[in-house]
């Protein structure tokens, strides 16, 4: 019986993605104002979650359940946690008819 349940709760945790992909959300433009600077990857990092992509404004609303989902299926942190350097703000820029992270 044990052993079952061991089996079962390794498949909940595998269930319970936490990656951020950009495949997900829309990143088609025609202008700079149509994009939105995001994180993309793994969400249960101690130090991260600094925004590295762009997506379309109008997935935003998305990306946005979708993290605060990842963020709920991080298992909690223990202990000391290490000092994380400050994001920096990016922009976002349209680039060919793509989303893209501003220089």
């Amino acid at each position: 019986m044990r052993s079952t349940l061991i089996v079962f709760a390794s498949l909940a945790v595998m269930a319970c993605d936490t990656t951020l992909e950009a495949k997900d959300y829309s990143k088609t433009c025609s202008a700079d104002a149509d994009c939105v600077a995001v994180f993309i990857g793994a969400g249960c990092q101690v130090c991260g979650g600094c925004s590295n992509d762009a997506i379309n404004v109008s997935s935003k609303a998305k990306y946005d359940a979708d993290a605060k989902a990842v963020a709920s299926a991080c298992p909690p942190r223990l202990g000391p946690q290490p000092a994380c350097a400050p994001c920096r703000q990016p922009s976002a820029v349209c680039s060919g008819g793509t989303c893209a992270p501003g220089p």
